[in-house]
């Protein structure tokens, strides 16, 4: 994630404000550089905070609102949010790396990226896959063949039709485009925010 023009512009303000003896006093000065030493810590949390709020919001938003796709069953499972069912994607996104100028936020997960951007996936089936669609199944199903309280007809269908395919078969599973890392006109609304708030309360304690 690199700096736009408008925060590299606040940025050199303040190093400006810091440079300026006629304008501040040394201690000011010793504020301004360690607020702009914070920088990237800040805007990394920032842009953290942005990203998993993204899964509470189940949408993007850049300049606009962009609704994530629903689930097209709900499997038993109405009242939990999109992709948070385990909570691991959301609890990945971190800061990953930064520096004096630069600071990267991403997850590390493998298959993070596949649902911010969308993917058909075509994997083959194994024995495993098998044996863990139909516990799936029976997740759903009880022994009498009914329908769990609990459980979903679609859901135990679907695992039923992975479980009864051979060994080596393809599926296709589509993945539909659910972004919640990106460009994004608000969040660099938020990061300018955040890069003058710092520097601005290294001048305010001065005046206290």
């Amino acid at each position: 994630m690199m700096c736009t023009n408008k925060q590299k512009q606040v940025l050199e303000i303040g190093k400006k404000m810091r440079n300026k003896s006629t304008f501040t006093t040394a201690q000011t000065r010793q504020r301004i550089q360690k607020a702009i030493t914070r920088l990237p810590n800040e805007i990394g949390k920032t842009a953290v905070k942005f990203f998993t709020d993204r899964f509470r919001a189940e949408a993007w938003t850049d300049r606009s609102a962009e609704r994530w796709k629903p689930r097209k069953h709900d499997y038993g499972q109405k009242k939990r949010k999109i992709l948070t069912k385990s909570g691991r994607l959301k609890r990945s996104i971190r800061i990953l790396q930064k520096s004096n100028n630069n600071v990267i936020v991403g997850s590390k997960l493998p298959y993070a990226a596949a649902h911010n951007k969308g993917m058909t996936l075509h994997p083959r089936v194994s024995q495993k896959m098998k044996q863990f669609a139909w516990r799936k199944y029976y997740q759903n199903v009880g022994k009498n063949g009914e329908v769990k309280k609990q459980g979903s007809a679609t859901g135990a269908s679907m695992w039923k039709a992975i479980a009864l395919k051979k060994v080596g078969e393809k599926l296709t599973v589509k993945l539909p485009k659910r972004k919640f890392i990106g460009n994004s006109a608000l969040l660099n609304r938020k990061i300018e925010r955040t890069m003058i708030d710092e520097i601005q309360n290294a001048i305010n304690q001065n005046r206290k």
